[in-house]
């Protein structure tokens, strides 16, 4: 590997602020005492600030997808109907741990590259006039496509309909305004990385009360992921677990920053101009992004390269050549798709050495193409709209 700076453009573990590397490195406490209890409350907290949200937060030592499981198995029985909207492979994932606990699922999906159809939403929720719909599961930032649903658009299409809204939100929180409360989201499920800039390994939910008076009926099979026992002990003060003190620390830090709303102002901003800033180099690297440009997400950009590029050979040699780490694709795209992270601890001159990396490496594939007698790929343009639709 050459030495340069590393630079870490995943959309799954993303860098750490030195601030946050810096706390995570703080001495042990007591993990049941006055000290860790007032910090972990200060998460809590300081994240129902950032979503500006009335709803309860309950952190759990877990991955996301942990997360998921728990949105999932505290407010569903086995055999509820629910309804999945799918846009790729991680709302995809959604529906089928839905199908694997017990759920009746039902999926509405979208065209490829697209989001939510809510007029289609609307039309199927208000078919549904006996309410046999208990839950609709949605996903924010779909990260194998690179698509933003528009949540703000949910109200609207869900009417008064009473099933339950269970969003993932894994990879949006951070990176994007995420309003629970102003658009009706039940469960908000997140995770410490990715735009909370911490390091992976807890998750944390956003309960409304609607939610919570699912808990008493839910009968789905649940033990680590019981929220109504989290919440008994919590009210008493109590943390039923050993919390994991080197990502409380962490978190500290980063709610430190982001509950200032000027603050969370500026890294949505970030995110949208390091989105916009690499999809100027896709152009030259006869590129194109998957996402139709009305829901093209500002936290990551998931492109595909025209002709015989292979998207496993640029990855590989963005490590080896430039100590750049970039994502293969997922699901149905996962050989012909590359995936840029964009939000979090990114800044644009991580973007700018990327993007200039990639055009020296296409560059090379395509005198190597030619040497090969291989036909010239198309040029890709960008559409005119490029400009990302969602910047704060």
């Amino acid at each position: 590997m050459v030495n340069r700076k590393p630079r870490l453009l995943t959309t799954g573990i993303t860098p750490l602020p030195k601030k946050v590397s810096a706390a995570m490195r703080r001495p042990m406490v007591d993990g049941h005492g006055a000290e860790a209890w007032a910090l972990m409350e200060s998460v809590r907290q300081g994240l129902a600030d950032v979503l500006e949200t009335k709803s309860e937060i309950f952190l759990l030592p877990g991955t996301g997808t942990g997360g998921l499981e728990a949105a999932l198995v505290n407010h569903l029985s086995r055999g509820d109907h629910v309804l999945a909207c799918t846009h790729g492979f991680f709302s995809g994932l959604f529906a089928a741990m839905a199908e694997k606990l017990g759920a009746a699922v039902e999926t509405m999906v979208a065209e490829p590259g697209k989001g939510v159809d809510w007029a289609a939403l609307e039309r199927r929720l208000q078919d549904d006039r006996k309410g046999k719909i208990k839950a609709i599961l949605l996903t924010h930032h779909e990260t194998s496509t690179g698509v933003l649903n528009d949540l703000a658009q949910l109200a609207a299409a869900k009417g008064k309909h009473p099933a339950l809204v269970l969003v993932n939100a894994l990879s949006s929180a951070g990176g994007v305004p995420l309003l629970p409360d102003l658009w009706g989201l039940d469960v908000t499920v997140m995770c410490s990385h990715k735009g909370l800039m911490c390091a992976p390994g807890l998750a944390f939910l956003a309960i409304g009360q609607r939610a919570k008076e699912r808990w008493k009926t839910a009968g789905m099979a649940k033990a680590y992921w019981d929220l109504s026992h989290l919440a008994h002990w919590l009210s008493r003060g109590i943390t039923p677990f050993d919390p994991p003190l080197t990502l409380i620390y962490g978190m500290v830090e980063v709610m430190g920053y982001l509950r200032d709303k000027e603050a969370r102002v500026q890294a949505y901003r970030r995110t949208a101009s390091n989105a916009f800033l690499f999809r100027s180099y896709l152009p030259a690297l006869r590129g194109k992004c998957v996402a139709a440009p009305k829901d093209r997400a500002p936290n990551a950009t998931v492109f595909r390269l025209a002709g015989e590029t292979h998207c496993e050979d640029i990855k590989k040699a963005l490590l080896s050549d430039f100590n750049i780490s970039i994502s293969r694709g997922m699901g149905t795209l996962a050989e012909s798709t590359l995936r840029v992270n964009h939000q979090g601890w990114v800044f644009p001159k991580d973007i700018m050495a990327l993007g200039e990396a990639m055009t020296s490496l296409t560059k090379a594939t395509y005198r190597e193409n030619q040497r090969g007698s291989v036909e010239r790929p198309p040029e890709c343009s960008l559409e005119s709209d490029e400009r990302p639709s969602h910047e704060a």
